[in-house]
């Protein structure tokens, strides 16, 4: 498969989407069960990815061969990210993001070990850089040890294991990848949320929805493309980026002052994720 530097830039550019979103989930920020809000939220993102396969190909469009991957693919990635939205209330932030951050590490063994694709010395090494940035940036405490630490393990596990069916079938459309991850998402999460008799949320608290919609789906939409184009291990070392991003977004929006350690850190993160996408090859 021919690939050119857009689509590794089109991945790097859907990172620091999401930074933009963590951030606008903080600036937008409601009072109110994490069920209760992604419920409406993916549920919204299903129907405008419905939408517009809908109106590029017809009812055609939603025809899949791998039905079946997308229904393990979107239980799978949904409750380990919900049970993580739960766990971040009572696990220390860096301890949390530090688990949720091996995530590119895991997809790169994926990559090796089932994807069969070819991991360089070199691409290794960008990956040391990445998580050693992010761990200079976060600064975690691992002095609180509970279960809990399973959770963004589970989740980082999920999130490797998506992206890398994305690389199993990348003939698969990148908008049918986005349109049964949320609407499985959606249904699951319905189900648990008549299970625990939660409350319905108010519109007042759903308000910005339609914003997180349009990032989360463009977000997306570049990111499973660019999977689908490029090797996971010249990706998996920019998934870091969101960590600086994210920092200078927080500066932007809250005024918010870097800690030193963000510039040492985002400085590594930046380096290890050029060294492994200089001199881009085709790749098979």
């Amino acid at each position: 498969m021919q690939y050119s530097s857009r689509f590794l830039w089109m991945g790097v550019s859907s990172w620091i989407l999401f930074a933009f979103l963590s951030a606008l989930t903080k600036f937008f920020r409601a009072e109110l069960d994490p069920l209760s809000l992604v419920i409406p939220w993916i549920g919204m993102n299903a129907i405008v990815a419905g939408f517009y396969i809908i109106s590029r190909k017809g009812w055609q469009g939603f025809k899949t061969r791998i039905l079946k991957i997308h229904i393990i693919r979107g239980i799978l990635v949904f409750f380990p990210f919900l049970i993580g939205v739960y766990a971040i209330r009572h696990l220390p932030l860096g301890q949390f993001m530090s688990l949720v951050n091996l995530s590119p590490i895991i997809l790169t063994f994926f990559a090796l070990t089932w994807l069969k694709e070819t991991v360089s010395r070199k691409q290794w090494i960008s990956l040391l850089f990445g998580f050693t940035g992010m761990l200079i940036c976060i600064r975690p405490q691992f002095n609180f040890i509970s279960l809990l630490a399973l959770a963004p393990l589970l989740d980082a596990i999920s999130i490797a294991f998506g992206n890398a069916l994305i690389r199993r079938f990348p003939e698969e459309p990148t908008m049918n990848w986005v349109f049964y991850q949320e609407a499985l998402g959606f249904l699951s999460g319905i189900i648990l949320w008549m299970f625990l008799d939660l409350p319905f949320a108010n519109l007042e608290d759903l308000k910005a929805i339609p914003i997180f919609v349009v990032v989360d789906i463009l977000a997306m939409a570049m990111n499973y493309h660019a999977f689908r184009k490029v090797h996971a291990a010249t990706l998996s070392p920019w998934f870091y980026v969101q960590i600086p991003a994210a920092s200078l977004i927080g500066f932007v929006m809250f005024d918010e002052i870097p800690h030193w350690t963000v510039f040492t850190g985002g400085f590594l993160i930046i380096f290890g994720g050029l060294l492994s996408s200089l001199r881009l090859k085709k790749e098979i």
